[in-house]
């Protein structure tokens, strides 16, 4: 197989595992399990889609209370190994897979599970409070990390979140019409998180946009109906 060939079945894999979560956290049938939905793709595809997805795959786990079967932590651990944090090219980078293995780590321990000393993880890194930066950089910025908006995950970046709604919005609207929709529902996402203390009109009508444009794109859907989840939990669920 050439690297583009492996690059796009990895891709492929991976927008298949998040339209799989995503009906899942639609309330799509009951069975759920990464172990099942990972073994129909190549094996270096299946794992690479777990990679790519990061503590997302763990969302119907958190969010619906499913059990985390043993087989399904395994194949995580085996996921990390294959696909390890790459060596940072900059601050920025080592940054970004630092927090993101960190969510993980953090979403894996809540739910039971020691991921300490898995190999491929990031060296372990306790989320820093961003500068004050311009909205536009810090709105980019915050989009890359999507995968800490979760209801038990507390992190500077979640206060940000709560107290720069207005800067929130405003990167929202861009994403919207520069038409970069991925970007835009994970700003949606963050929106919604905290939506039941710090409401935006703005939300609503743009979770719908997005889903009537996004039909085809399932990495947007699954942040979509992630954001959905949000504002129909109840508060003392979240």
């Amino acid at each position: 197989m050439t690297r583009t060939s492996g690059c796009a079945s990895v891709e492929t894999a991976t927008h298949l595992l998040a339209d799989d979560i995503a009906r899942a956290l639609s309330g799509a049938g009951d069975a759920f399990r990464l172990e099942q939905l990972a073994a129909r793709h190549a094996e270096a595809a299946g794992l690479g889609a777990l990679r790519a997805l990061g503590t997302d795959v763990l969302a119907p786990f958190v969010l619906d209370r499913r059990p985390l079967a043993p087989a399904d932590v395994t194949l995580l651990s085996e996921a990390v190994r294959a696909f390890p944090a790459p060596l940072p090219a900059d601050p920025a980078t080592a940054r970004l897979w630092a927090l993101r293995d960190w969510a993980l780590s953090r979403t894996l321990a809540d739910l039971g599970v020691d991921a300490l000393g898995w190999v491929g993880l990031s060296e372990p890194r306790e989320p820093a409070e961003d500068e004050c930066a311009p909205w536009p950089t810090w709105t980019a910025s915050l989009g890359r990390l999507s995968a800490l908006a979760l209801p038990a995950l507390a992190s500077p970046q979640r206060e940000q979140a709560k107290a720069r709604r207005i800067d929130l919005g405003r990167g929202l609207t861009h994403a919207l019409l520069l038409r970069d929709r991925l970007h835009a529902a994970r700003l949606a996402r963050w929106l919604a998180l905290d939506a039941r203390t710090h409401p935006e009109p703005l939300l609503s009508p743009a979770l719908d946009h997005l889903d009537a444009l996004a039909v085809d794109q399932p990495r947007v859907r699954l942040e979509t109906t992630v954001a959905r989840r949000y504002l129909d939990q109840p508060e003392a669920e979240r």
